[in-house]
């Protein structure tokens, strides 16, 4: 039996909504639970050949400690830490049907990375390997099925303390061996799956980065991930004495689907926000797993509103159009008023320069100035522009047509 064996999965029709709809689903009996045990049973009495077939990848890693307890193909896996570049993470149920692919935690690494990267500088990452000290391994107990150690976590977004620490953490040497002085997250945020949530929640994760001494550790649950109809919510646990304290949302800033944290290493409160396009008419018809992530947000409090980069690119191209339109408005009007006071070659000086700074603040008070002072239009106009355009201040006035 092949460590790696393919076979083509039968596909069937399963009733998957309440509603009624029918969604095409694919059953593998070669990924039973049954099926799965006896698989793992073949490799552990016959790890030389595993290990060979695993050698035969082309995304193997030496470094990286394999488990008979998962499947390894060419281009998915059932290993939720396994990050090779183009291998996707499969989970099936017990009877061996393919549990849906759910595209939302992709796409929410990318809101999740650029937030933070945008509130604290770069020093988070995402998708990426965090090595820790031998010491660790052993005192933990975190070993692979056949009792191989496992030194490396892959969470979804880690943040270290500084960007020097990231880069040191990330530009190591192949095959260095983490140290004990060596710097480790502060925080870390998981986005479960169904196959990882007991993992993340309570077993190896929670235990693994309070040992390491990560201040907050955070979890996000889509819906539906820690159990069949579990809410969709971030969860927060604080490091005090060493021991992990789950937080309480803020009240003042929560919603029902967007519970707020206040993070020390974000320096304000972070929440994720569902996004508004959800119910849109082109997403409903979809399953939930492919309609549009949520947004990872920070609270800044100047502003008094909830920031994430969309969000901050929609408000800024909404405050060019009302500028532009402000604009727009300012020079019709200077145009309209000032036709038969001012020269063309003015107006056209005005309307540059406006177009480019924007007008006067009051600029229709200074309009006004200017019909009873045509020769000071260039103060009452242009206050902040320099006068090297050579249009004289005394050459404007067109006197009444």
């Amino acid at each position: 039996m092949a460590a790696v064996e393919v076979r083509t999965p039968e596909r069937t029709l399963v009733q998957a909504d309440a509603n009624g709809r029918v969604r095409e689903r694919y059953i593998d009996a070669t990924m039973t639970r049954i099926a799965r045990e006896a698989r793992i049973a073949w490799r552990l009495d016959h790890l030389a050949a595993w290990q060979h077939d695993l050698e035969g990848l082309a995304h193997f890693d030496p470094d990286y400690p394999y488990d008979v307890a998962h499947e390894y193909d060419h281009d998915w896996t059932t290993d939720p830490d396994y990050g090779a570049e183009g291998v996707h993470f499969s989970e099936f149920e017990e009877d061996g049907v393919l549990i849906d692919g759910d595209s939302r935690p992709n796409r929410l690494q990318e809101r999740m990375l650029d937030t933070a990267r945008d509130r604290i500088g770069h020093r988070a990452l995402t998708e990426a390997y965090y090595v820790f000290v031998p010491q660790l391994v052993e005192h933990l107990g975190l070993s692979t099925r056949q009792d191989s150690p496992v030194d490396r976590v892959r969470p979804d977004l880690l943040v270290m303390p500084t960007e020097a620490d990231l880069q040191e953490a990330y530009k190591r040497e192949p095959g260095r061996t983490a140290q004990l002085d060596d710097k480790v997250p502060e925080l870390v945020l998981e986005v479960l799956s169904k196959s990882t949530a007991t993992r993340d929640l309570v077993v190896d994760k929670r235990r693994l980065y309070g040992a390491l001494g990560v201040v907050e550790y955070l979890v996000y649950d889509l819906g539906g991930k820690r159990w069949a109809d579990s809410p969709r919510e971030l969860l927060m646990w604080r490091l005090e004495d060493g021991v992990y304290r789950q937080a309480d949302p803020d009240p003042g800033l929560s919603e029902p689907d967007a519970h707020a944290y206040l993070s020390e290493v974000f320096r304000t409160h972070i929440r994720f926000l569902p996004d508004a396009r959800e119910e849109a008419e082109e997403f409903r018809h979809l399953p939930t797993e492919h309609r549009p992530p949520p947004h990872f947000q920070w609270y800044d409090p100047e502003e008094s509103r909830w920031r994430d980069r969309e969000s901050d690119e929609r408000d800024h191209i909404a405050q060019e159009t009302r500028q532009a339109e402000r604009t727009d408005q300012a020079v019709a009007t200077v145009r309209e008023f000032l036709d038969a006071t001012l020269s063309p070659a003015v107006l056209d000086l005005i309307e540059t320069a406006w177009r480019r700074a924007g007008p006067p603040p009051n600029h229709l008070r200074q309009i006004k100035a200017v019909l009873h002072m045509p020769s000071e239009w260039r103060s009452l106009l242009l206050p902040d522009e320099p006068d090297d355009t050579g249009v004289s201040d005394h050459t404007p006035v067109t006197g009444p047509k």
